[in-house]
């Protein structure tokens, strides 16, 4: 009995060894799982079904209220960067005069969500003012004199750049929306390509006030707009950032 118990033992023991490592690897590399047409019930062929969003609906208004979001330009910022002369250093600066006529955001429906928002270009901040009362005013073909606001907006279009969005569509791969806009600048018009974050959700210190936080980014192309200026002191592409919170 003795002769062959150990051979058994050891035979039993590799047995379950392999058994477990085989178990492992099916159940834990899942490589040959089939995974479920979709989290909700709906079909496999749209990506969105893998995805889990909120329901949020934020609606912008100039006057507080029930339920509204007003626009807190004081943390909101719109910046821009570029390379000097297309190849030298990243050249960036912001604005200190932008706004919002509409903003209406709908996590769920990304159809529903629209927007148009504005900066004002002579009062732009690169922190020299070489640039900011000399060669960008003579760019953008204006000057230093601010233009008073109307309903929230520069009335002159060479003073202002306008953006309006025109059809959102939620990008699951980057957890994104893609928008296609509009882009007024230097009194023409171009479709650009934007990508809208939904970058955070909170409330301000110490209130009950709901803090909506956003970003939009996109580029344009200088050589699409007529700047007054030697267009080859800047590179062709121009990056733009704005950064926008809402509170209730």
């Amino acid at each position: 009995m003795q002769f062959w118990k150990k051979p058994y033992q050891a035979l039993m023991m590799a047995s379950i060894l392999f058994g477990g490592i085989v178990f492992y690897g099916t159940a834990c590399t899942h490589k040959d799982m089939v995974l479920p047409a979709s989290y909700n019930g709906s079909g496999a062929t749209d990506p969105t079904n893998y995805v889990t969003r909120g329901t949020d609906v934020i609606t912008f208004s100039t006057t507080a209220g029930s339920g509204v979001f007003t626009f807190d330009k004081v943390h909101s910022n719109v910046m821009w960067e570029t390379r000097f002369l297309g190849t030298g250093a990243i050249l960036s600066g912001r604005f200190n005069w932008f706004g919002f006529n509409t903003f209406n955001f709908d996590e769920a429906n990304p159809a529903n969500t629209k927007f148009t928002a504005w900066v004002q270009l002579n009062q732009v901040n690169t922190g020299e003012p070489a640039r900011d009362g000399g060669c960008l005013m003579t760019a953008f073909n204006t000057n230093t004199t601010a233009d008073i606001p109307v309903n929230g907006e520069p009335v002159n279009d060479f003073n202002r750049a306008l953006i309006q969005s025109k059809t959102v569509t939620y990008n699951p791969t980057e957890n994104i929306y893609d928008v296609v806009c509009d882009f007024t600048f230097m009194g023409v018009t171009k479709e650009v390509k934007a990508k809208l974050g939904y970058s955070g959700k909170g409330t301000y210190p110490g209130t009950t006030n709901l803090l909506r936080g956003f970003d939009l980014r996109f580029s344009f192309s200088i050589t699409d707009f007529p700047l007054k200026a030697d267009q080859g002191e800047v590179n062709d592409k121009i990056d733009i950032t704005a950064n926008a919170n809402f509170k209730q």
